[in-house]
């Protein structure tokens, strides 16, 4: 499951750099392609996080029980990222010296900007109030790039650190 997993999130994030490189070659396109990158990003980062809690729960010995399944099916980042944490805190990983506090910040300026985990996705949220709209204001594509690219980042690491310590678990 994981290996599977892991292909997906590649996928979305090799979709991103893609996505990017053609839009910063075509400044006209900046304010639409602001939308599917913004789905790109946000669920790269939902499919890692979930691989981390995938990753914390082998590490304990763990199955996804009913309570964990019903959790994890939300697109919601913060949400997402504080299921992530107990797992982590179960298994004895702190996360205090990682930069926590920025990283938090960063992922509730997300889910802000996108309250329903839809406004990439959809012009309309499902309360029928309009989602995003690139013409209602003008987005820094290079800041929006870089600072998903710091949230990516982080949670990579994380999984490679969650990844060495299952190497050392697994018989």
């Amino acid at each position: 499951m994981q290996g599977d997993q892991r292909l997906y999130e590649i996928a979305y994030r090799e979709a991103v750099d893609l996505l990017y490189c053609q839009a910063i070659q075509e400044p006209s396109a900046c304010q639409w392609l602001i939308l599917p990158l913004g789905y790109l990003w946000r669920h790269t980062l939902e499919l890692q996080l979930k691989m981390a809690i995938g990753r914390a729960l082998e590490i304990a010995g763990r199955d996804f029980d009913k309570k964990d399944k019903q959790r994890l099916h939300v697109h919601k980042l913060l949400p997402l990222w504080q299921f992530t944490k107990e797992q982590l805190e179960m298994i004895g990983v702190c996360t205090a010296p990682l930069g926590v506090e920025d990283f938090e910040r960063l992922l509730g300026d997300v889910d802000v900007l996108d309250p329903e985990a839809t406004g990439f996705r959809f012009h309309a949220a499902r309360s029928g109030e309009p989602s995003l709209s690139p013409r209602d204001r003008a987005v820094d594509l290079e800041n929006f790039h870089a600072v998903f690219g710091e949230l990516y980042t982080f949670v990579d690491c994380l999984n490679e650190e969650l990844m060495n310590i299952l190497n050392h678990v697994r018989p």
